[in-house]
Order: structure tokens, then sequence, then C-alpha cells
């Protein structure tokens, strides 16, 4: 018996494990949760590969650099309140910051260590 396209199995007194009617609704139901994980897996995907963004505007950046005596740059992370407070989410988020870097840098070494700062 069919309704509006769906198959409607008789009482469950009336149905035999092996019987051709009851082996073929378990297979559609069985393709239709098949299909359904596959679609939520596929959704899940897509938003897993689309990070949302940050950007933040702040006087100080969350790395300052710092030059030892050989001339070699470093950066040491910084302890302000905001830097504090989005390390948490900063591995569920794609965060650009835009600051001061906390100390003045040479013109012949602003490139270098705004490519060095970028890759923190």
């Amino acid at each position: 018996m069919q309704i509006n396209g769906s198959t409607l199995l008789p009482p469950a007194r009336h149905l035999l494990k092996d019987s051709h009617v009851v082996q073929e609704h378990i297979r559609r139901k069985q393709q239709k949760q098949d299909f359904e994980k596959q679609q939520l897996q596929q959704l899940q995907f897509k938003h897993a590969q689309r990070r949302q963004k940050i950007l933040v505007v702040a006087n100080r950046l969350p790395t300052k650099p710092k030059r030892d005596s050989e001339g070699n740059w470093s950066f040491e992370k910084c302890s302000g309140g905001l830097v504090s407070c989005l390390a948490g989410i900063q591995g569920r988020f794609d965060m650009v910051w835009l600051g001061w870097p906390g100390c003045e840098i040479a013109e012949q070494d602003v490139e270098f260590v705004a490519e060095s700062a970028m890759k923190q």
C-alpha cells in the first residue's frame, strides 16, 4: 500500500523477516539514513573550511619584536589584557592584528620584522 509515494507496511504480526516487502523497506530506510548522514558530513566539512575572521585594531600587537646582541630578531608574547582575552579563541578564528609593535625598528629592518610578525 502506498500513500503519497511512501510505502506503508502491514502490521508487524503479519510480516516475516525475510519478506521481500520488509527487506525493500529496510533497504530504502538505510539508503535515506546514509544520504542524510553524507549530506551532514558535507555541510560540516564546508563549514570547517570556511573559518570566520577577526580584524583586531589595537594600540599594541600580540607579540613584541626583540633584537639580540647578534642582531637577530625574535618575538615575545605580550601580556596585555586584549591579547590574553583573545588567546582563548585564537585557534578557532583567522585573526589579523593592526597596531604598534612596541618598539622602534630601524628602516632597513622594517620589512623583515613585518614579514616575521605576520608568521607569528
